[in-house]
């Protein structure tokens, strides 16, 4: 997995339009390391993402 603010100027490996204009969030589950974020690409990929928690986060 890789940090969500890399991935979004990536290209789609599949269709390489860029991911942040072409992904619709699916689902999204919180961990005990942050929360994962599944989402589909335009094209079908679907995308695995961990967006981890920060200290600063208030619960």
């Amino acid at each position: 997995m890789t940090r969500n603010e890399d991935r979004q100027d990536a290209p789609c490996p599949l269709c390489e339009l860029r991911m942040a204009e072409t992904q619709r969030v699916v689902s999204r589950h919180a961990t005990s390391n942050g929360t994962v974020v599944y989402a589909r690409c335009d094209c079908g990929r679907l995308s695995v993402w961990l967006v981890r928690a920060s200290a600063e986060t208030i619960l």
